[in-house]
């Protein structure tokens, strides 16, 4: 593998451990946006017997999501072998791959019918060639469901609403102050991403569409939700029913009156006939 994902690699051979028991057992808000990718693969007339590739499958959680829900031809592509030993034992009936998507050169039969790239994109370094093998390894017709951080959502690029938003999350971040600050210790010992940047979603689904892709509908969402996704805990109930008024806070009002400063978008493309 080339060296040039080595820095990424030992990143996450430090996250692997602690990733599933930060975002998942402990926090609230990661579990949701991935129930909303589902709900648009149904939405877009994804079937149960799609063969789907999850690109940066990571430890194999939304894949592990899918086949609860009754998917079954399940495959998944990361770099990290630390994360897909934990994939793999969370899905024993999948297949995956251990090997940067730049580096793929054999199609798999006729492509996928569903490529799914879930906060994965903006890890990569060169994203015209990611965007290519997006292409190349889908069927004619079939799709592909991204879903990234917004680089110009509000909350970055206006000092005003920061401190806004500041001032109402102060009294949650008094509230769980030590468990915040428990969540975060194992994560001092991590390096750094080597490449981890927000994306501009109209700069990304420009490049998706110069590899051929057609754009079907963009989402722009997660604008609380966003804000607070690191401060609501599973096991609080008072945090449980906060964060569902919150989600239906910015699925009625705060999504569409932010549009493109949203805090995240999901992206649905796909490959012409």
């Amino acid at each position: 593998m080339n060296s040039q994902y080595a820095g990424e690699i030992e990143s996450e051979r430090f996250q692997a451990n602690i990733y599933i028991d930060t975002y998942y057992n402990r926090l609230l808000a990661y579990e949701g946006y991935k129930n909303e990718v589902v709900q648009l693969m149904e939405d877009a007339g994804v079937v149960k017997k799609d063969s789907i590739l999850d690109v940066g499958c990571g430890t194999g959680w939304f894949l592990s999501l899918l086949k609860r829900q009754g998917w079954i031809e399940l495959n998944g592509l990361d770099i990290s072998p630390d994360m897909l030993v934990i994939a793999r034992e969370m899905n024993p009936s999948a297949t995956f791959y251990e090997t940067p998507i730049q580096e793929i050169s054999d199609l798999p039969g006729e492509g996928y019918d569903v490529i799914t790239c879930l906060g994965t994109l903006h890890h990569m370094s060169d994203i015209k060639m990611v965007a290519e093998k997006l292409f190349f390894l889908l069927k004619p017709g079939g799709k592909l469901i991204v879903h990234e951080p917004n680089e110009d959502w509000f909350y970055e690029r206006s000092r005003l609403w920061r401190t806004i938003m500041k001032l109402f999350y102060a009294p949650l971040r008094i509230k769980n102050h030590f468990r915040i600050k428990a969540l975060r210790e194992p994560w001092k010992e991590v390096p750094p991403s080597p490449h981890h940047k927000d994306i501009h979603v109209d700069e990304l689904a420009a490049t998706l569409q110069h590899a051929g892709f057609r754009l079907v509908q963009t989402e722009y969402k997660n604008t609380l939700t966003r804000v607070l996704e690191g401060m609501l805990f599973r096991n609080s109930v008072f945090d449980r029913q906060l964060y569902r008024f919150i989600c239906a806070m910015d699925r009625l009002f705060l999504d569409k009156l932010a549009g493109k400063r949203g805090g995240a978008a999901i992206l649905y493309l796909q490959r012409p006939e």
